[in-house]
């Protein structure tokens, strides 16, 4: 039996042994490729981070396709086959569903209809992209993942290389149709007064992006229960985020405010926790431009970061950019079939139907069947994301040519979808924010799936120069955490209802005006913070409850002595998750749907109006015991890092129980849902899910001391040291510098050299 054993380790040592000689990464030496015009210098530092010099635009571009696909491209190929809809091609009848609903949506036909609208030095800069993508595939060394499927990868294509952008935009816009369907579910099961009940309006007094700004547009809009979205269950098994602690933190800060006496730009972006993480630190340089920063494997531009003039950071818009159209019997419909591969199975052929407004979407969107005997019509998404003509991947591309604002506004005029809110500033001194994309202007409040009569049917749509924006306001900082944008006043509406709470931002101002001048220190242990303000407006009111049994006392005399900062090594975290999250059944199961989160200011108005003495003292008694059930009577038990552990889980492979282990990694954490340091968890196991997936902090008076970080590593490759060098600084609120560095030479440690045969 002990020789069987011996073997059997001997044969697992060997195949991985093998696997990793098989998908190691050349980082030094000469590569010849036809598809280049001169030579291009790779040099890896010590965090892996790869610097690219080139003396060729395209050439620069095509070395960031390569490096992208050495280090990431089984992250690449899964998120073309999400974006296609063809994950069912490698994992067999699993993944049907998630072909049908990606099919139907269609998105890898909307990145064919943005190709003809790119100008040709996007294409071409594209066309490099992609051939550097195949100059890997074309070598053979695959990724682990690939070889244990046992597939060969299709070459790359210019759509591969804008197509997740596509996914991107419904992973932050979803919300659009997803709040409308949960708004009409209540409506229609509890009546006309139920959507002001349990959605109520973003707070009047609380912070706005352009609120007091000198520059603002002229603006015009109560606690909301944020539920899961209706998308939950796919977007788990794609790895993607649900809406709690989805979004972002910017800001920026003019130098009459920093110790340096140039602006500081932050920004901190909260998605998914994913192995490997999503982005990828790059510099890229050429006589023309310079670009540092943080890019998306997959897509060819540095999407947060700075050049050698300006620096932007981006956080979500939050906008209501989609319509649910109800179709009448006089509309006319179409379809088409769509061919889904299934590995293992026969083929399967799926109708798609459409609409002049777009995709008929209920019968493949999870929530519709809710709305079934209600709302049995066919149901079409209109959505800026579908249309042809999206140069959003151009916009990112001239933005990292920018030198000034104006050049930088000039990139945003490209920038169709999901709308955002960018954060700017140059080394001149100036600062700035921008709020573009494609954003429909209605003669309607739009909660509620509409029909298709004519007062329901769009009106244009916002022109770029009355978007919202403001240059050099006067207060001397521009802060946004997926809070409100604009007042009331403003004369287009955004949203007819907005989805954040504000307690990130208010935290965050609050940390900003401490100091009359902050330093690179300060602004890092902003992004760090994870004081609650959520308990610190729940606690007088919590703190009333007279407990019931010695459980609840002990509750009690821990939160009267805890300061809201949600970290690791404090029991009072834990106790308060628990206790909140019992307040959830208040809320209409058929409202909460796949989630459990209630929604933070719904739960004031309660403990404010409707939840008697008795009810609270129960709420208490009935946490602590579910508590204790789980986590046992050890207080040590209890330390909210115990709970609250940071995981990152692998796109294909992080839910197969016998190899997960392979590539997943957890590691102990702070934060919570509303912290400006977001710890966004599972309700059920409190494990964090989401998080800040990049974390930057951009001198403007020297760009060299800017600081960086992304939890995980660079590498995709869980055997590479670089898989996870990082995650600890992550965790502790550490950064690293991606400092500029000259062309490497031939022989040089870590130095690739590529080079035109």
């Amino acid at each position: 039996m002990r020789k069987l054993i011996f073997m059997f380790f001997i044969i697992i040592i060997s195949i991985a042994g093998y696997i990793t000689y098989r998908s190691t990464i050349t980082t030094k030496g000469r590569l010849f490729f036809s598809d280049l015009q001169g030579s291009v210098s790779i040099y890896r530092d010590k965090n892996g981070i790869p610097h690219i010099n080139a003396n060729h635009d395209e050439d620069a571009f095509f070395a960031l396709g390569y490096v992208h696909a050495q280090d990431r491209f089984w992250q690449m190929e899964f998120q073309r086959r999400v974006a296609s809809g063809t994950l069912s091609e490698l994992f067999g009848k699993k993944t049907i569903k998630i072909d049908k609903y990606l099919r139907t949506y269609g998105f890898y036909h909307a990145a064919e209809l943005a190709w003809p609208a790119f100008d040709d030095r996007t294409k071409a800069f594209i066309k490099s992209y992609t051939k550097g993508v195949n100059a890997y595939i074309k070598q053979g060394n695959f990724s682990i993942e690939v070889q244990l499927l046992h597939y060969k990868p299709q070459p790359w294509t210019v759509i591969d290389s804008i197509a997740w952008q596509k996914m991107m935009c419904w992973n932050l816009q979803n919300h659009s149709w997803d709040d409308k369907i949960t708004y009409a579910l209540a409506q229609l099961n509890f009546g006309n007064h139920a959507i002001e009940k349990y959605f109520p309006d973003y707070p009047s007094n609380a912070p706005l992006i352009l609120a007091n700004q000198k520059n603002s547009l002229p603006f015009k809009q109560k606690p909301l229960i944020k539920m899961a979205s209706a998308d939950d269950k796919l977007r788990d098994q794609l790895n993607l985020s649900s809406s709690v602690a989805l979004g972002s933190n910017g800001w920026v800060v003019a130098g009459s405010k920093t110790i340096s006496g140039k602006p500081y730009l932050a920004n901190d972006v909260h998605l998914s926790l994913t192995a490997p993480n999503l982005w990828y630190l790059v510099e890229i340089r050429t006589p023309s431009f310079h670009v540092t920063g943080a890019s998306i494997p997959g897509l060819p531009a540095i999407a947060i970061g700075h050049n050698d003039n300006i620096a932007w950071g981006v956080t979500s818009g939050y906008n209501d950019a989609a319509e649910l159209y109800i179709l009448n019997k006089n509309d006319t419909v179409t379809y088409h079939n769509e061919l889904i591969k299934v590995r293992g199975n026969a083929s399967i052929n799926l109708r798609v139907y459409e609409s002049k407004y777009g995709p008929i979407i209920n019968q493949v969107t999870p929530g519709f069947h809710l709305l079934k005997d209600k709302m049995p019509n066919q149901i079409a998404l209109k959505w800026p994301a579908l249309f042809p003509g999206d140069t959003t991947v151009q916009s990112f591309i001239k933005i990292n040519y920018a030198k000034n604002w104006q050049e930088f506004t000039t990139a945003l005029k490209d920038f169709i979808t999901p709308t955002q809110n960018f954060m700017y500033a140059d080394t001149n001194g100036n600062i700035g924010y921008y709020y573009p994309g494609l954003l429909p202007i209605r003669g309607w409040k739009s909660l509620t799936p509409v029909p298709t009569q004519q007062q329901y049917q769009w009106k244009g749509y916002i022109p770029f120069e009355r978007l919202p924006h403001v240059y050099n306001p006067a207060i001397g900082y521009i802060a946004t955490a997926n809070n409100k944008v604009t007042s009331d006043d403003y004369s287009l509406s955004i949203n007819a209802r907005w989805p954040i709470t504000p307690y990130r931002v208010d935290r965050i101002i609050q940390l900003i005006q401490q100091k009359p001048k902050l330093s690179m220190n300060d602004i890092a242990a902003i992004q760090a913070d994870v004081k609650s303000n959520f308990w610190l407006q729940l606690k007088p009111y919590l703190l009333k409850v007279k407990p019931l049994d010695k459980n609840s006392q002990l509750a009690i005399n821990i939160l009267q002595k805890w300061s809201g900062d949600m970290v690791m090594n404090s029991a009072a975290p834990t106790i308060f998750s628990y206790w909140i999250s019992i307040f959830t059944d208040d809320v209409p199961k058929i409202l909460r749907q796949q989630g459990k989160t209630i929604e933070p200011l719904y739960l004031l108005h309660e403990l404010q109006n409707n939840i008697s003495p008795k009810a609270l003292q129960i709420s208490l008694a009935l946490a602590m015991e579910t508590l204790i059930k789980e986590q046992g009577n050890n207080l040590s038990n209890w330390q909210w890092g115990k709970l609250h552990q940071a995981e990152f889980v692998a796109n294909g492979f992080g839910k197969i129980t016998l190899i997960k282990s392979i590539w997943n990694r957890s590691i102990k954490s702070s934060g919570g849902n509303y912290t400006v340091n977001v710890g966004g968890y599972d309700p059920d196991s409190f494990k964090q899910t989401k998080g800040a997936t990049y974390r930057q902090i951009i001198d403007l008076s020297n760009f060299d001391q800017s600081l960086y970080i992304i939890p995980m590593g660079q590498s995709g490759n869980p055997f590479s040291h670089h898989y996870t060098d990082l995650l600890n600084k992550w965790r502790d609120g550490k950064y690293i510098m991606i400092q500029s560095t000259a062309a490497c030479v031939y022989g040089q440690k870590n130095c690739l050299i590529l080079q035109s045969s």
